[in-house]
């Protein structure tokens, strides 16, 4: 069993986080998008990198400066994973992650594709992960709106039924006011957002033991 600390959709916030074995971040690490941004976030990171064995991390559509430039960033990240479209082991764990969405408000997204088009996308994860990492929800799993609307992607919820084996956790955001967990067949899924509907920061960070 290990510790896993849940989070995402930070919009430049910097909370304190509990202790855990890995630490997981999916996505909207900054608001902006700008290198300054990514920094402060980078440096943020280190701060709380003590707390954790491994930190793996995910970009989201506001990291602009991360889809412009992925190699200068995965330098600037530096012991940390920042997974685009990739694996990582850890001790034994595999983990992929991914920051692409489905087109959803603003067309000036980050890793955002047209939506019904991120079949080929979801077709490089591979099939013996353990823990998925992705931007946003699977559609009908912790991902309805304000206005009750169901925003996530359909290809993905198809990729994951499809996996021969199936991951133990799921950890996404992008949707913050469907933040939570739920259990279906052997999968944990957990959208972790950090923030709520109205950007105010949640005081209780999701730590879970799987």
């Amino acid at each position: 069993m290990k510790t896993v600390v849940c989070i995402s959709d930070l919009h430049g916030q910097k909370p304190t986080l509990p202790q855990g074995d890995i630490l997981l971040i999916c996505g909207d690490l900054t608001e902006n998008g700008t290198i300054a941004e990514f920094v402060t976030f980078q440096k943020w990171v280190e701060s709380e990198r003590w707390k954790f064995k491994h930190v793996v991390v995910i970009p989201g559509n506001h990291d602009h400066y991360v889809e412009k430039n992925p190699k200068t960033a995965k330098i600037i990240m530096g012991n940390v994973h920042l997974l685009i479209n990739e694996s990582v082991d850890l001790d034994g764990i595999k983990v992929w992650g991914s920051p692409y969405i489905p087109e959803y408000g603003s067309k000036d997204s980050a890793f955002c594709i047209e939506r019904g088009k991120l079949k080929d996308n979801w077709d490089q994860m591979p099939n013996d992960i353990d823990f998925l990492l992705t931007h946003c929800p699977p559609r009908s799993i912790l991902d309805r709106n304000k206005n009750g609307e169901l925003c996530g992607c359909k290809d993905l919820t198809h990729r994951i039924m499809e996996l021969p084996k199936k991951p133990k956790l799921h950890v996404f955001g992008h949707i913050h006011e469907s933040r939570g967990q739920m259990k279906r067949a052997n999968t944990l899924f957990v959208n972790a957002c950090a923030l709520d509907k109205d950007k105010k920061l949640h005081l209780d960070i999701i730590r879970i033991r799987i």
